[in-house]
C-alpha cells in the first residue's frame, strides 16, 4: 500500500491513474503475452483492494512480479 494511503480503497484509487496509463501502452508483439498477464493481475489486485481484500491483493504479488520480469522490468511495487 502507498505510504499516503490509509485504506486499501485509497491505495487502489491512487494506483488507478497509473494502471490506466500503463494499459494505454502498445507493447511489442514479443512482450504482449506478459503485458496482458501483468495488466490482468494488476486489475485483479486493484479490484481486491477496492473491496478491502488486502490478502488477495498481496497473494497476487508473485504473479504480478513474474509478469513484470518477463517484460524486463524490476519487481513491481507491492500493495
Amino acid at each position: 500500500m502507498s505510504s499516503k494511503a490509509k485504506t486499501p480503497q485509497e491505495s487502489a484509487a491512487a494506483a488507478d491513474p497509473d494502471l490506466k496509463k500503463f494499459k494505454a501502452l502498445k507493447p511489442p508483439d514479443a512482450l504482449k503475452p506478459a503485458f496482458d498477464r501483468f495488466v490482468s493481475i494488476a486489475e485483479q489486485q486493484e479490484a481486491a483492494l477496492r473491496k478491502g481484500d488486502v490478502k488477495t491483493a498481496q497473494s497476487l504479488n508473485s504473479a504480478d512480479n513474474a509478469a513484470a520480469s518477463e517484460m524486463g522490468t524490476q519487481d513491481c511495487i507491492s500493495h
